[in-house]
């Protein structure tokens, strides 16, 4: 286990209120969401989606089953595969949904994933010209485009999409010299593809449906580009299968086709995500056998009976449709759960917590604990509300990091800095050196650019919160769960991307205070992440706030700790946390340890 500790003496006026944390949580028959993520660097674990706990599947499903073997049975098809997720609630079916087929132009989706993740810290690469080197190769296909002529990058990604161009892809493939750009997103995001003579990139349904899921959370790309990547995905010319199956030119569809050829044999595939009222869902067909006009009819069969179910489902007629503006994104931040820590760490902390409040120097008391890889929480106080305090340094720290390109740091430190990643490690500690040390957080953001209030209300919109204008309040308020809320994101690197998120934490791990939360962990052979957010006297009360906030690295089960107490005496204040911190640690672990056992 690691120590991260952010010791901060440091009250910043900040012009929000933290008022109302709305995460985007998939909900459905009261089950606990599981989250699907893929393995970080050390201190993050990139969250992906939240998987639903069902004890029954979508009733259409035999239907598709039997439409499946029928056409496999009259020789329509050799084999056919599906998978089906239900985007708002989590249903999800699969029929035959692990057996590989070549994806062909599928991967085309992951390849403008690469271009567009370059983008989001070299944003200027987009409005790029390239020159179009290869003519029209019938090997390629038919293209648009034309032999010597100039095209931005966002213009071919484009083409690459909208029209399945290869040409597109060749000449993006020669620019970032990279000819498998999809194998490293793959990668990226759990599903390493390697290619051989006998596999040729063979991916299935199901591993090839977290593309869309990621960019319908905006978990892979930012929200900006995951817009964009959708919006394209949006005007695919192809129309011949599950957008046929659905039937209406209202429906806003984003999807993707694979066709490939060769002696008697053709294989035909499709994935997209259907913007049905309140109910989006993923639909991905893979299929092989003889004839192409046979396959795509099983295309659009399966699509019609998956539209027409799931469309008599809904209630709400909210329609999205390509008549009204609409974001094509629903961004992720964390799973929802359910209170359910073993009995004897709630009765125990409880008991504890109840002692506390005897104690006529204490005043309030809050602490909220959620172990991050399985979502048990426990809470008590938790809408009461604390002067934000220190917490302003990282608040102000992620929200410069959203606005401040890598291409921009590299010019203005172009003699200095020369490696992307040491560019954000160096960001990353200018920026909390600055802040900690009491500079003006306004001549921080002056200082690399960024304007200060809009960069806080992006930040904050996007995490859900809803903001006031306090500019003659000196302390905005703050809960457990709404401090929590910021390490969780972090963890999951869900608000920044991964690399920064890594470095904030990272940096935070300096910090070596041997008191409150810390000193509870006890233990130098482990490592914790931990977050003083201030310590301040209410002028006129003589009444003291004391906030220790941060994520404890324990093996498999890394958890966050939040404890807000108000008092009289600093000294039993941060008692009194040492002591709570003590007894949820040992009894987080005792917790593990039983399940293991089991």
């Amino acid at each position: 286990m690691r120590i991260i500790f952010f010791g901060l003496l440091i009250i910043q006026p900040i012009l929000l209120v933290i008022s109302s944390f709305q995460q985007r949580a998939q909900t459905g028959s009261g089950k606990n969401q599981v989250p699907v993520r893929v393995d970080g660097q050390f201190f993050t674990s990139p969250l992906l989606d939240c998987d639903m706990e069902f004890d029954h599947i979508p009733p259409f499903k035999t239907q598709i089953e039997e439409y499946v073997a029928s056409a496999i049975k009259r020789g329509d098809a050799k084999r056919i595969s599906v998978h089906f997720r239900q985007l708002n609630n989590g249903y999800t079916f699969g029929i035959n949904e692990d057996d590989k087929f070549q994806p062909a132009s599928l991967f085309k989706v992951a390849a403008m994933m690469y271009v567009l993740k370059k983008a989001e810290n070299h944003p200027e690469i987009l409005d790029e010209s390239v020159e179009m080197k290869f003519r029209n190769d019938p090997v390629l296909g038919e293209t648009d485009l034309r032999h010597g002529q100039s095209y931005t990058i966002r213009e071919l990604v484009s083409a690459l999409i909208i029209n399945s161009d290869n040409h597109a892809l060749a000449t993006l493939q020669f620019r970032f010299q990279n000819r498998v750009m999809w194998q490293s997103v793959l990668s990226e995001l759990g599903y390493p593809i390697t290619s051989t003579a006998s596999t040729l990139n063979n991916i299935s349904p199901k591993a090839y449906s977290i593309l869309l899921r990621v960019l319908y959370n905006a978990a892979y790309l930012n929200r900006q580009y995951s817009e964009e990547a959708l919006s394209i995905l949006s005007k695919a010319k192809f129309k011949g299968g599950i957008v046929q199956g659905v039937g209406s030119e209202d429906i806003i569809i984003a999807n993707k086709f694979g066709l490939r050829k060769w002696s008697g044999s053709v294989q035909l595939h499709e994935s997209a995500l259907v913007y049905l009222s309140n109910a989006p869902y993923t639909l991905t067909i893979m299929t092989e056998g003889k004839d192409e006009n046979d396959l795509k009819s099983i295309l659009s069969r399966i699509s019609e009976i998956t539209y027409k179910h799931v469309n008599e489902s809904v209630t709400d007629r909210q329609l999205a449709t390509n008549n009204s503006p609409t974001r094509l994104t629903n961004p992720i931040l964390d799973c929802d759960s359910h209170p359910d820590m073993a009995v004897n760490f709630s009765i125990s902390t409880d008991s504890l917590i109840d002692d506390f409040k005897k104690d006529e120097t204490i005043k309030d008391l809050s602490i909220y604990v959620r172990e991050l890889r399985f979502g048990d929480i426990y809470y008590r106080g938790e809408d009461h509300k604390y002067n934000i305090g220190g917490l302003t340094t990282l608040i102000h720290t992620m929200a410069i990091l959203r606005e401040v390109k890598t291409s921009t740091l590299l010019k203005a430190n172009e003699k200095t800095i020369q490696d992307e990643s040491n560019a954000r490690r160096m960001l990353v500690v200018d920026v909390l050196q600055k802040l900690e040390t009491g500079s003006v957080p306004s001549k921080v953001y002056h200082a690399y650019g960024v304007e200060m209030k809009p960069a806080l209300v992006n930040l904050f919109e996007d995490i859900g919160v809803k903001y006031f204008d306090l500019e003659n309040v000196l302390n905005a308020s703050i809960n457990t769960e709404e401090a929590s809320m910021l390490f969780r994101v972090l963890y999951n690197a869900t608000i920044l991307s991964r690399e920064d998120s890594e470095n904030i934490l990272s940096a935070l791990s300096s910090y070596q205070a041997k008191q409150g939360i810390r000193k509870g962990i006890g233990n130098d052979d482990y490592f914790a992440s931990i977050q003083s957010i201030s310590t301040c006297e209410i002028l006129g009360d003589h009444v003291y706030e004391l906030c220790d906030l941060g994520i404890v690295y324990m093996d498999d089960n890394p958890y966050i700790i939040c404890v807000m107490i108000k008092g009289a005496n600093k000294g039993r204040l941060s008692e009194s946390i040492y002591q709570l911190s003590k007894l949820v640690y040992k009894e987080i672990k005792s917790k593990k340890s039983t399940s293991v056992i089991d």
